[in-house]
């Protein structure tokens, strides 16, 4: 898929009380579809309830593409890390892609959005992310933003539930 044309698809955010997330939009790429949907081709880092893979819907308002609604879920699962010690980035990054995961970074925000495809070890991600935020204070805070195939991994250690969308503010988890 990477190879075809891609465009980019607007998203509209709503932010909680706090401000979260800190942006009204994200857009993504996505990859037209001959039925005239589109597969999303990134990660997003704040639009909930989307992941890589899915095929979705639009609508053309004032020349942008706009996000309508998913019409077919890839089974792919996205979770979000905020880096409370961006020196260990790249350590993260490495571990999870010998996982079998993607990875997405936004450095301003030290955020990275993660991709959990169905033949990644996601149990072992789940695992690796709870150890990490545990160490040294917390290296890193992450939050499932789709349900994330709970059955290979039920409760994460102090961070809660699997959900299919979960709303973290960044005030309240930079260390």
């Amino acid at each position: 898929m990477r190879g075809s044309r891609r465009v980019k698809v607007h998203f509209r955010l709503e932010s909680d009380k706090s401000g979260y997330p800190p942006a009204k939009c994200e857009f993504l790429w996505c990859i037209p579809t001959k039925r005239g949907s589109y597969i999303v081709d990134n990660i997003p880092f704040f639009a909930r309830d989307i992941s890589l893979g899915d095929e979705i819907s639009t609508e053309k308002v004032d020349k942008v593409l706009r996000f309508s609604r998913v019409l077919s879920e890839s089974k792919n699962s996205t979770v979000r890390v905020l880096l409370k010690k961006p020196h260990l980035t790249v350590a993260i990054r490495e571990k999870l892609d010998g996982l079998g995961c993607g990875t997405e970074l936004m450095d301003e925000l030290s955020l990275l959005a993660v991709t959990l495809p169905p033949d990644s070890l996601i149990a072992e991600a789940f695992s690796y992310l709870d150890k990490e935020a545990k160490k040294l204070s917390g290296n890193s805070l992450w939050r499932p933003t789709r349900r994330a195939r709970a059955r290979d991994y039920a409760p994460t250690g102090g961070v809660g539930r699997l959900r299919r969308s979960w709303t973290t503010s960044l005030k309240s988890v930079r260390g």
